[in-house]
């Protein structure tokens, strides 16, 4: 089955890089409110087109993309990222405009390319392999995609006390992670959790690292 997943994700590649384009060239840009609803509606599209039910949820700051798709298994997947951006100034650094995405070297430039909207299409594609080769997903598998993140994600703590339910989960995938050697920086983080109280072990890195280069991984259930 591995070799039938690494084939697709081969030979559809370049689909995947188009997407990710796509959504790159959106701006979203929390600080300045530039172009945060439209890209919280292109969101919504992607995660449509691969059967997810999806809702698009105000806040008081940006609108919170949620999407639902039931698999063979009751297990539930939640995954979190972030569709707003940085700024792109200083824009006389560029070499390209940060937001048309440029394909140089084998390497694709522009604002979000990374943090965090080539980890969302990361995520989709990997759903569209599954799909793909298994007819379904193994078990069911949430999203929710704020527009807040590079700007503290001041409404999102409120907006998570009032939707366990919708958020429930057995394991939630969050952060940005990458493939690259910076994952290997730090030790993996552990929480356990019972009765109400919280225990984290942190074990720091070996050199400074964006939190979004590495993610962050909890397994257990929201409520």
């Amino acid at each position: 089955m591995l070799d039938r997943i690494d084939a697709y994700l081969e030979s559809h590649l370049n689909e995947s890089i188009a997407e990710l384009s796509r959504l790159v060239a959106q701006p979203s840009v929390g600080a300045q409110n530039w172009g945060i609803q439209e890209c919280a509606a292109l969101v919504a599209d992607l995660l449509r087109r691969r059967g997810f039910d999806v809702q698009i949820m105000p806040t008081a700051g940006a609108p919170i993309v949620c999407a639902e798709r039931k698999g063979r298994n009751p297990k539930t997947l939640l995954f979190y990222n972030h569709y707003d951006v940085q700024p792109p100034e200083p824009l006389e650094l560029w070499e390209t405009p940060p937001f048309e995405p440029s394909l140089r070297e084998g390497k694709l430039y522009g604002r979000g390319v990374s943090d965090d909207k080539g980890h969302l299409t990361a995520r989709l594609f990997a759903i569209d392999a599954l799909l793909a080769t298994l007819g379904d997903l193994p078990c069911t598998v949430k999203f929710i995609i704020e527009g807040e993140e590079e700007t503290s994600s001041l409404h999102l703590p409120e907006f998570v006390r009032q939707n366990l339910d919708l958020l429930e989960a057995d394991a939630c995938i969050g952060g940005e992670p990458d493939v690259g050697s910076a994952s290997t920086a730090f030790e993996q983080p552990e929480a356990s959790f019972a009765q109400g109280r919280v225990s984290i072990r942190v074990y720091l890195g070996r050199r400074q690292c964006a939190r979004g280069m590495v993610g962050i991984v909890v397994v257990v259930g929201l409520r």
